[in-house]
C-alpha cells in the first residue's frame, strides 16, 4: 500500500500525463488544459510543451477558419499529421451528414494512401 505522500504524487503524476496528452492535438480547449497543467506542474512548461500548445492553437484556428469547405477543412486536418485525428474528425463529420459525397471522396483517398504507406512499411520491417 502507497503512503498518502505517494498516492498524491501518482494522482497529480496522471494529471499531468492527461494534460500533456490533451496538449497533443488541435481543439477547442486547449488554454484550459495548458492552464490546467500549469497549476498541477511544480515546474514551468517545458519549451517543447509551450512550442506544442503554440502550434495546436494555430492548427486549431486553421482548421475553424475552414471548417464551411470540406476540401480546405480535410487538408487542414492532414497538415496536423496525425491519423487518429483526421479519422476521428471526418467520422464524426460524416456521422452529421453520411450523405456528404465529396468527403467520403476525400477520406477514402487518404485511407487508401495510408494503407499503401503502411503495406510498404511493413516490406521492410
Amino acid at each position: 500500500m502507497l503512503a498518502p505522500a505517494d498516492r498524491m504524487k501518482d494522482i497529480f503524476d496522471e494529471r499531468l500525463n492527461k494534460h500533456l496528452a490533451e496538449l497533443q492535438y488541435p481543439h477547442f480547449n486547449l488554454d484550459s488544459v495548458r492552464k490546467a497543467y500549469q497549476i498541477n506542474s511544480s515546474l514551468p512548461p517545458a519549451k517543447e510543451i509551450e512550442a506544442t500548445y503554440r502550434r495546436r492553437k494555430a492548427e486549431f484556428a486553421k482548421i475553424e477558419a475552414v471548417k464551411d469547405d470540406d476540401q480546405k477543412w480535410f487538408k487542414a486536418l492532414k497538415e496536423v499529421k496525425i491519423e487518429g485525428f483526421v479519422e476521428d474528425n471526418v467520422a464524426y463529420r460524416l456521422g452529421t451528414d453520411l450523405t456528404n459525397k465529396t468527403l467520403w471522396k476525400l477520406y477514402f483517398g487518404f485511407l487508401k494512401d495510408v494503407n499503401q504507406k503502411a503495406c510498404f512499411a511493413n516490406d521492410f520491417t
